[in-house]
């Protein structure tokens, strides 16, 4: 049902979460090339995105959940012509739990696990967090939303706000919706390739981008763009 946020798993059956030409959804966990649900992808051709940005297949790191185009040529290995990262979340943290090892930043549950892949600019504990200008998350999303850490990058000097989730809550009127428990104000905000006639709706997989958050904490929305049609796994 969410097809933004839950990367598809290696489904077991052989091909790696991609059958002859299409996409593949879930996290790096090696490269010469790139691996993914343990296939590994030639990467000599593929072109590499990140956050809409053209980059190189160094620009990338392990733990990062990557949608992967191109074909299977067995169980073990195929032929990239993509590589695209976005990521869950990215912004200030604004508190930690750490009895369950989680924190929220920009209204999204982040859960921390042994497997988690840390970059070298984090600090060493979840409560050192607080003190980061930004965290950037990637992982697989839970079905209530939460995100099960797959890669976290801390940086020293906070840049655009982003969040990447369902919308529910909608409110035409105020033009409002959240992404769990974060509040976004889309009044001012361009929309990119949404399908119902430029209209937001309940239940689209969007990515809202902005620069500020309101005295009540809402993300003020530069630019939403409807992510369903990019990971969608068909």
């Amino acid at each position: 049902n969410d097809p933004v946020a839950s990367p598809d798993a290696d489904p077991g059956d052989g091909t790696g979460g991609i059958t002859g030409t299409g996409v593949a959804v879930g996290p790096i966990t090696g490269f010469g090339s790139v691996i993914v649900n343990g296939v590994t992808y030639d990467t000599s051709s593929a072109t590499f995105t990140q956050d809409g940005v053209p980059a190189t297949q160094s620009d990338f790191a392990v733990g990062q959940v990557v949608l992967v185009t191109g074909t299977i040529d067995d169980s073990t290995t195929g032929t990239a012509d993509t590589v695209t990262f976005d990521d869950n979340v990215d912004g200030p943290v604004s508190s930690v739990d750490d009895v369950v090892h989680s924190f929220i930043v920009l209204g999204q549950t982040v859960f921390v696990s042994a497997t988690t892949s840390f970059d070298d600019s984090c600090p060493a504990t979840l409560d050192e967090l607080l003190g980061v200008a930004a965290v950037e998350v990637s992982g697989p999303v839970r079905a209530d939303g939460s995100i099960e850490a797959s890669r976290i990058e801390c940086k020293t000097v906070a840049g655009e706000l982003e969040v990447t989730g369902i919308v529910s809550n909608l409110d035409t009127g105020a033009m409002t919706f959240q992404v769990n428990a974060l509040v976004v104000d889309y009044s001012g905000a361009v929309l990119d390739n949404v399908p119902s006639a430029g209209v937001v709706s309940n239940g689209d997989p969007v990515e809202a981008k902005g620069n500020t958050l309101g005295g009540g904490g809402e993300l003020t929305a530069t630019r939403v763009e409807y992510k369903g049609g990019q990971f969608a796994n068909d």
